[in-house]
């Protein structure tokens, strides 16, 4: 008797759906590449975790094993630029454009960013430079950690990235791409619009598209 209960405990172990994440609130972790950054290491860590990431390049590009490595371990490659000169005037889509290519070198044909992040903020031309480069913005929130799902580390160290990483997913959190948030809530992603984790409205009052918009993030829990 006691046998046939422990194969029947074990075949229902074997039927039991092993993606228990599926049911977990979806949240996006977006991290800006660096040459500081051990980003080996970093994703060494991630392939025990099942979170995918985006991952944010500035204006040194990337090697393509790197890549590679990135993408076929699920995550995403997005492209930063800057959008105004060092003494505050705007940059020309010219030079904008140029950022972009420079940014792209390196990724094999392949592998296509789908996102745009300005680090100095939105200006008039960095719609159009988006759009003619097939690439949305991911504009970002003044409180992106008290209700969005698009969450920014930015320059995080490896070690800063993985505990957060452990803390979202031990708060019932399933960590997915910013382009994995935009298809889990229908959201149509198109070159040349702004988009974010609150609808808003920027500057020029060209309306922010929501991607998601989560009642509590990990942050305002108590055990953060």
């Amino acid at each position: 008797m006691t046998c046939l209960l422990a194969l029947f405990l074990s075949g229902l172990l074997i039927a039991a759906p092993k993606d228990t994440n599926a049911r977990t609130t979806p949240i996006a972790l977006t991290v800006t590449l660096t040459e500081e950054q051990d980003a080996q290491r970093m994703l060494d860590a991630l392939e025990k975790t099942d979170a995918r990431i985006t991952f944010f390049l500035g204006g040194e590009g990337i090697e393509p094993e790197q890549a590679h490595r990135i993408t076929e371990g699920g995550h995403e490659l997005a492209l930063t630029i800057h959008s105004r000169e060092q003494l505050g005037g705007l940059l020309s889509r010219r030079n904008m454009a140029a950022q972009i290519l420079t940014a792209r070198s390196g990724l094999p044909p392949r592998v296509k960013p789908h996102w745009l992040r300005l680090e100095e903020g939105l200006t008039g031309g960095s719609y159009q430079v988006a759009k003619a480069k097939n690439l949305a913005i991911l504009a970002e929130s003044d409180d992106t950690l008290r209700g969005g799902c698009v969450m920014d580390l930015g320059s995080a160290s490896v070690d800063e990235v993985l505990v957060t990483v452990n803390r979202l997913q031990g708060q019932g959190y399933r960590l997915v791409t910013v382009s994995e948030l935009a298809r889990l809530n229908r959201v149509k992603v198109r070159p040349g619009r702004v988009y974010d984790g609150h609808l808003r409205q920027n500057t020029t009052s060209r309306p922010l598209t929501a991607l998601t918009d989560c009642a509590q993030t990990a942050m305002d829990s108590p055990t953060a």
